[in-house]
């Protein structure tokens, strides 16, 4: 029979036996959809799901681009002499050193999430077969997401080349003049697509792994619901079916350490879901100001320059939003699953009673928020679009006057 010690951390079943340790390093089992964001973030030396120091490497990269942030801040002195363009640079850089910042400070929280990924993956009594279709699609999606990533900063990158000038790609204090000296214009030109480069795969990095767990927090309740319809109920058992009642027991732990585990995730990206909802919100409205500034339709290189940035902001957002709102429905769905299995077996009470438990949780809708404050789902997307274009409103009317 499966045991779970919380106490000594030991996972044991008739075939398998593993414990894990607090200061150990955290190895995820099977799990192919994090294996890119993982891959992308090692290259900076950043694992959430390992307890370990801080690399030296990590804490340069991620101040650099602090540094970076701050450079552009230090123009904004005047709101009319200062290119809006330079709101989205500085934004979409801090938004990146803010993710980072903020995996760092929550290490503990995400080792607790790896350790509990684990474990349900050890707690299965079988794999689903459709778990390796999901994780292809869930790759192919992730493609699709860099993809949009990739176009955003190769537009970031030959920005100068679309206008024709000697312009950085983004504007930004330079202790020299970059008009008249060539080599000050490379140096500042190359720190901007570095810290570009950096801000884009931080930010996709960080992206996946939440989007991964989520898909993979999705898995589980399908595996949950998939036992519920599956369960072989004697009819003309007399009493409680002692082996029913195992395999319901099986159930409903799993079904509770799916639930610790998407608040977890729900926990962990609290301050990154925050600064996301509120970066989106500043960059799409600046994106817009700056397509519509001059007149619409906006020109060729005005189009091909600040519309990757819309479109990876606003796609962005919208998948954080599809993604809290499937979560909350399969969430609630496990009660229609438990409703659809034979429940209703007048001779078998225990039964009944887990079955009715497992209804009665599931009519709490799971909701992966905002900090609290706002709901994943796609109303919250609306209500982004419609405040940011009263953003784009007041923008243009203190442009104007």
């Amino acid at each position: 029979m499966f045991q779970w010690n919380i106490n000594t951390r030991v996972y044991s079943s008739s075939t398998l036996s593993i414990k894990f340790s607090a200061e150990a390093n955290m190895t995820i089992i099977g799990r192919r959809l994090l294996h890119v964001p993982r891959a992308l973030l090692a290259v900076f030396a950043i694992d959430p799901f390992r307890q370990e120091k801080m690399s030296l490497r990590c804490i340069v990269l991620d101040v650099f681009q602090f540094y970076v942030t701050l450079t552009g801040i230090l123009l904004m002195k005047d709101f009319q002499n200062v290119n809006a363009d330079l709101w989205i640079t500085c934004i979409s850089c801090s938004q990146a050193a803010m993710k980072v910042f903020s995996m760092l400070t929550q290490r503990r929280d995400f080792f607790e999430i790896g350790k509990t990924l684990n474990y349900l993956q050890l707690h299965r009594k079988y794999s689903n077969s459709t778990d390796g279709k999901y994780e292809k699609i869930g790759i192919q999606c992730h493609k699709a997401y860099l993809f949009t990533i990739v176009v955003t900063v190769i537009n970031f990158m030959i920005k100068p080349m679309l206008i024709q000038q000697r312009i950085l790609p983004s504007v930004a204090y330079s202790p020299c003049d970059i008009q008249y000296s060539l080599t000050c214009y490379l140096v500042n030109y190359i720190c901007q697509c570095c810290a570009g480069i950096y801000a884009a795969l931080m930010i996709s990095a960080i992206d996946l792994v939440f989007f991964s767990l989520l898909f993979y927090g999705y898995f589980e309740l399908e595996y949950v619901k998939i036992n519920l319809l599956n369960l072989k109920v004697d009819k003309k058992y007399s009493g409680d079916d002692p082996k029913v009642l195992k395999d319901i027991a099986f159930i409903v732990e799993h079904h509770d350490q799916t639930f610790r585990y998407l608040e977890l995730i729900n926990k962990a990206y609290a301050g990154i879901l925050i600064y996301q909802c509120c970066s989106t919100l500043f960059i799409v409205g600046m994106s817009q100001f700056c397509l519509t500034i001059n007149g619409f339709p906006p020109s060729m290189n005005t189009l091909l320059t600040y519309l990757p940035y819309y479109l990876a902001s606003l796609g962005q957002v919208f998948i954080y939003c599809i993604a809290g709102g499937v979560i909350a429905d399969q969430s609630e769905s496990v009660g229609d699953a438990a409703y659809a299995s034979e429940w209703w077996i007048r001779n078998q009470l225990k039964m009944r009673r887990a079955l009715s438990l497992i209804i009665m949780r599931s009519q709490r809708r799971l909701n992966i928020t905002v900090g609290g404050i706002w709901v994943l789902n796609l109303p919250t997307f609306c209500s982004i679009v419609k405040t940011s274009m009263s953003l784009l409103a007041f923008m243009k009317t203190a442009y104007d006057n």
